[in-house]
């Protein structure tokens, strides 16, 4: 009877002009009804459509207009990952999954390579979620000056699996260095659109890193300045 069930919706369809696309028929053990799966993009008006198809089959007749999530549950395929479907193989409930979830992780914000076959966010985005979102409420704000083996040095990004933090470097230079080996001062300074220090914080930065490592500022001259020191009155020669 599914196979019918197939064949006589599109003949419906055709004939009521529904927008409907049917994505599965199932017909209960019992055979006392016969459930038809379908997605459209808007409610659809189908009492007539029920009527005809219950008087074809003698049996009762239940339309049933699911997401396109759910299609995809249905029907079933293979994610970008190589492997079936998380929807098709064990996931039960759909939660929701929003962009920034993508954009907390460092994705690539592009749709193409994070939208699942159902042409939706995949769900996959929200597995490491939380990993990431306590790596981040508890490790420094982007910004904030600190100190490690490496030098002193701005964090600019997080590697929350790695338990590290991306540190923009007085050289110049981004390292990822483990949050436990770096020490963090009450310091901060803005990042441009790129994640680094903009000029004047830059200099700043030097400074300070300058102070912790001799103690004294780089604005005050060192008394023992060679153009400082006086050289000894020498006696002319011709002096008795």
């Amino acid at each position: 009877k599914e196979k019918e069930g197939y064949n006589k919706f599109g003949e419906l369809t055709k004939k009521h002009k529904l927008s409907m696309k049917l994505v599965n028929v199932h017909v209960l053990f019992d055979k006392s009804k016969m459930i038809f799966f379908f997605t459209a993009e808007k409610r659809v008006d189908f009492r007539e459509m029920v009527k005809e198809l219950a008087s074809h089959f003698k049996i009762r007749i239940e339309l049933r207009q699911i997401g396109v999530r759910d299609e995809a549950k249905i029907v079933g395929g293979l994610g970008p990952c190589g492997r079936n479907l998380c929807c098709k193989s064990f996931l039960n409930d759909f939660e929701s999954i929003s962009i920034k979830m993508a954009k907390d992780q460092n994705l690539p914000l592009n749709p193409l390579k994070i939208s699942g076959i159902c042409g939706r966010l995949m769900c996959c985005l929200r597995y490491e979620y939380d990993t990431y979102q306590e790596f981040v409420d508890n490790a420094p704000e982007r910004g904030r000056k600190v100190k490690s083996c490496h030098g002193c040095g701005v964090v600019c990004g997080y590697e929350p699996l790695k338990e590290s933090l991306v540190v923009y470097l007085e050289n110049k230079t981004r390292r990822s260095i483990p949050f436990a080996e770096v020490e963090v001062t009450n310091e901060r300074v803005e990042l441009d659109e790129f994640g680094e220090p903009s000029n004047m914080d830059y200099v700043k930065m030097q400074e300070s890193a300058e102070l912790t490592t001799t103690g004294k500022s780089p604005a005050v001259k060192d008394s023992t300045d060679k153009k400082d020191i006086k050289k000894p009155a020498t006696r002319d020669k011709t002096d008795k």
